[in-house]
Parts: C-alpha cells; structure tokens; sequence
C-alpha cells in the first residue's frame, strides 16, 4: 500500500472554518463496531456542510488521479476528531474499510483522508501511523493532509500531553472487483 502526502496543504483561514463550524456543538464519545472493546478513544461530531465535502472530495479526486486510479463517486462521512490526553486519546490498529469478499455492496470505502488540524506543539504522543509504512514526521503540521487505501492499517497511539485534533473522510465507489 502506499500514501499521499501534501505538508502543510491547508491554511489557517481553512481550518478556522471548520473549528467556527464545531464550536457550539457538543462533541460525543466515539464508538466502534464492537463498543466492548478498548481500542478506541476519542470524542467526535460529524460534519455535514456541502462546501467542506465538495473540497474535501475535489482534493481526493486530484490526488487519486495522480496515486491511486480507484473508482471513487462520493464522499461519505466527515469527521471531526479529539484525541485528549485526559483520558490518553488513542486509536488502535485498524482499517477504515472491511474487505468482505464474495459479499457485493453497493459501495464501500476506498479512500481515506486525514487532515492535521493541531499544531505539533499543541500534543505529545498521538503519532499516526501504518502498518508497513514509514512515515515522515511532517505529518504532524498543521494543515497536512494524507491520502491512503481505506484498506490499509493504522492507528493513533496515545496522546500523553494536550489534544490532538483532526479531520477525516471517507470516499467511497462500487464494490471492489
């Protein structure tokens, strides 16, 4: 699997919009699919605002026709994302699409997007990383946006100092072939 970097891609006007967008709303307990497990913890909101998704998915389109050739139609959910290290915000290893084979869709998951909301100073800890990958420490300035196969495992390892911040987004297309 491989990745596509752009360091620094947004701008501070940018992300002000998405904070103003989130900053009356209350940010709710993230849950996986089997909420008995600790792998995950984090708070989030979902983002519904046409204009964001539309960027969102032009940058996607951009990139995935330079990387990757997927056959993507949309952009699903918008994501907001709080790691605190109050109670040690982390994420462990998965993926953000289950290959199930021999079961067709009408769409999953092919792309995924992170985008680095928190200055690097504003955290320690809360590394993202994937399996497999050696990732450069740039990731972590604000504004940087990374580009994957849904596919591919990661994980965000325990913030220990402040709050790490993000945006993620999934885009989506037929059922693999």
């Amino acid at each position: 699997m491989y990745v596509a970097i752009s360091e620094s891609f947004f701008d501070d006007a940018f992300i002000s919009v998405i904070e103003n967008e989130i900053k009356d709303t209350e940010l709710k307990k993230a849950v996986t699919k089997d909420p008995t497990l600790d792998v995950r913890r984090s708070e989030v909101m979902f983002l519904e605002s046409r204009e964001l998704k539309q960027i969102l998915f032009d940058v996607v389109r951009y990139v995935n026709s330079k990387s990757f050739g997927f056959d993507i139609t949309n952009v699903g959910d918008v994501q907001y994302t709080v790691y605190d290290s109050k109670y040690e915000g982390h994420y462990d290893w998965h993926s953000d699409e289950d290959i199930a084979y021999g079961s067709p869709r009408f769409s999953c998951r092919k792309l995924s997007i992170t985008i680095q909301l928190s200055e690097p100073e504003d955290y320690e800890g809360g590394d993202f990383e994937m399996e497999g990958v050696e990732l450069p420490s740039s990731i972590k300035q604000k504004g940087t946006v990374l580009v994957f196969p849904s596919p591919q495992r990661h994980r965000v390892m325990p913030v220990t100092k402040g709050i790490r911040k993000s945006l993620v987004a999934w885009f989506e297309g037929p059922d693999w072939r």
